[in-house]
């Protein structure tokens, strides 16, 4: 992969212009393109599912009461 065709693929994805250069610039005869675009996919699912997690658990309503008919409360 080459270097503009890794900054399309991150500009495609919602990332600034200027952090897929930064990110594309970061790949040199070491580390690959598609080796930097797997970690960056990696790390972008790590963290929408830590923000799922944590709605889940700040949104948790264990215990209350969940509706009410009548004058009988559910839940």
């Amino acid at each position: 992969m080459k270097r503009k065709r890794m900054i399309k693929l991150l500009m495609s994805c919602g990332c600034d212009r200027n952090d897929a250069v930064k990110a594309a610039e970061r790949c040199d005869g070491e580390i690959s393109h598609e080796w930097m675009i797997r970690v960056l996919c990696w790390d972008f699912i790590s963290a929408i599912r830590g923000a799922q997690k944590e709605y889940v658990l700040q949104g948790d309503v264990t215990g209350e009461v969940s509706g009410m008919l009548g004058s009988h409360l559910y839940g």
